[in-house]
Parts: C-alpha cells; structure tokens; sequence
C-alpha cells in the first residue's frame, strides 16, 4: 500500500474534519498552478515542515 495522502495523515492523527478540509482549500488557493508549491505546501500541512527546515535552513 502507498503513502497516506496529507489530509488522511491529518485526520488519521485526530484532526477536525472541518479544519482539514479548509486548511486544503487554502493550500490549492495559495499554490494556483504551481505544482512545485503545492506539493511543498502538502507536505509543511502534512509534516509541518517547510521545504526550508527539511533543508536545514529553518529557525536560523
């Protein structure tokens, strides 16, 4: 079996509903077209890190 998409992580771990499909419409508004931001915004809401601590450049 693959991955659990980022909203099944989410719920999985307890996370209201409600909340996880807003936080989703947000990402797709944030991202528009840019497959490269949506797929670094699923991962920060799935992971809650960014492209930048997965890099190690975060909280310098």
């Amino acid at each position: 079996m693959g991955r659990a998409a980022p909203a099944q992580r989410l719920l999985d771990g307890g996370e209201d509903r409600h909340l996880v499909l807003h936080a989703l419409m947000d990402v797709l508004d944030a991202a528009g077209d840019d497959e490269a931001a949506l797929e670094a915004a699923l991962r920060e809401l799935a992971t809650g890190l960014s492209d930048d601590d997965l890099n190690g450049l975060g909280d310098r």
